[in-house]
């Protein structure tokens, strides 16, 4: 097994010839942290009033599922899909 460590920030460009050079994890922690951090600023700013913590998370919830399916769309393409030469196996 071949892991990217630091995936996150990562052109998709860059992401999609490191999975077709053999990469099979991809760490985005940062990237899932950000997403969770504008999610939660997303629900004080439309909430500013409100101080029950289960009526804000669901903005940053929402947020990284956003960045998952993103991501998880992304390292699944089948390479010849993403023109890198190598068909899906």
């Amino acid at each position: 097994m071949l892991t990217l460590h630091g995936g996150s920030g990562t052109n998709d460009d860059d992401l999609r010839k490191a999975i077709a050079a053999g990469i099979n994890i991809v760490h985005i922690n940062t990237e899932l942290r950000v997403a969770w951090r504008r999610g939660l600023e997303e629900g004080l700013v439309k909430r500013p009033d409100e101080v029950v913590p289960y009526k804000i998370l669901p903005f940053a919830v929402e947020s990284v599922k956003r960045v998952v399916q993103s991501r998880l769309q992304l390292f699944n393409k089948p390479q010849d899909a993403v023109g890198l030469g190598q068909t899906a196996r």
